[in-house]
């Protein structure tokens, strides 16, 4: 899931997609950390990681909005 994120947020023309790809490696950065649940080092991590990166995406998906507008067009290869 994360890798197959990774290479669609490399490979988006659309920004759009391309946040819908990032907070997919948000989503399965969340799940890998939390692999080790039983641990409260892995639990904590694993919390940290989603708030971080959720944080993150958040502002970044704002960003992308404003900038789709000033820019006229959502495509990346058309800016």
């Amino acid at each position: 899931l994360f890798q197959g994120a990774m290479v669609g947020i490399v490979l988006s023309d659309n920004i759009l997609l391309l946040l819908i790809f990032w907070e997919l490696t948000s989503l399965s950065s969340f799940l890998l950390i939390g692999y080790w649940r039983h641990l409260p080092e892995g639990r904590q991590g694993a919390r940290m990681a989603l708030t971080v990166t959720g944080m993150g995406g958040l502002a970044m998906i704002a960003g992308m909005m404003i900038l789709g507008q000033i820019a006229g067009t959502y495509e990346i290869s058309g800016i």
